[in-house]
This record gives C-alpha cells, structure tokens and sequence, in this order.
C-alpha cells in the first residue's frame, strides 16, 4: 500500500520507467540507479509542496578549473527555459549537485518520467566532464539566433 504524495509519485514513475516497487525509504526519500549509471534521489522539500529531483556531479577542487566550471554551471542555469535541471554547490561536501524541483500540485508521475531521461542525460554529461576535470560546452539551445551588427554587440 502506498502512503503519502511521495509514494504515490515514486510508484507512477516506477510503472512508466519500469522499476517495481519504487517506494520512499524511512527517511522520506528515494534514490534509483539508471541505466546509465546517474543517481538520481527524489524527495520533498521541508514544506511538501516541491518534489526535488538531484543528483550529485561530482567534488569539484579549488583552482582555475572550479572558477571555469562554476562560469560554465551558471550559464547553463542563465539558459532559456526548460533548463532540465539548475546547478548548486555544496560548500560542506564540495559538490556540484543538479537538481530540479516541481510543484507538487497537479504533478504526475508520468510527468517525472519524462523529464527523468532529459535530466540524466544533462548530468551524466556533466559528472563525465568532472570526472576528468573538463569543462562542459554550454549552449542554450532554446535561444533565438542573435544577429550581431559590425561590431559584434547583441541586439
């Protein structure tokens, strides 16, 4: 049996994902491993009114290489939306962390499950990048074309 908005989310997105049984653990969260390999924990937030969906890029060490890649996480949050996921770090652990949250009103687990392949596929993308201290190529690719005039400013 199914108890509370988490669980019945969990279990929706487990039947469109085909993973049985998905349910919260003791501590009202949830972490599933995809097929390729990205954690991903989902749990509400303190109010209950978000379901928070995140995974953990990576440690990321002090230095030139944390400034480019901060430079590069921010671009991607300063994207047009659908951003399929936002950037944090976590000054207590060092990690870049992605997450994406979603009102819990009117959502559904089918929604979720959509959005699941997009997001882990942004972070795996990223935690590969981390992985070997490289920096990802961040392009907004919901933006229109910018024309630039002689001297190169945007419009």
């Amino acid at each position: 049996m199914v108890s509370g908005i988490l669980g019945q989310l969990l279990q929706e997105i487990g039947a469109k994902l085909g993973i049985p049984n998905l349910s919260p653990d003791n501590k009202d969260t949830c972490l599933i491993k995809l097929k390729n390999n990205v954690p991903i924990q989902f749990e509400l937030d303190s109010l209950g009114q978000f379901l928070i969906m995140g995974t953990v890029i990576g440690t990321v060490t002090t230095g030139r290489y944390r400034i480019d890649l901060f430079k590069a996480a921010l671009r991607s949050n300063g994207g047009t939306p659908p951003l399929h996921g936002i950037f944090a770090f976590s000054k207590k652990t060092d990690h870049l962390i992605l997450y994406e949250r979603f009102h819990i009103q009117n959502l559904r687990g089918d929604q979720i499950a959509d959005e699941i392949a997009i997001f882990s596929e942004k972070a795996k993308v990223w935690i590969e990048a981390v992985a070997h201290n490289d920096v990802p190529i961040v392009q907004d690719a919901n933006a229109p074309a910018m024309s630039q005039n002689i001297f190169g400013l945007r419009r």
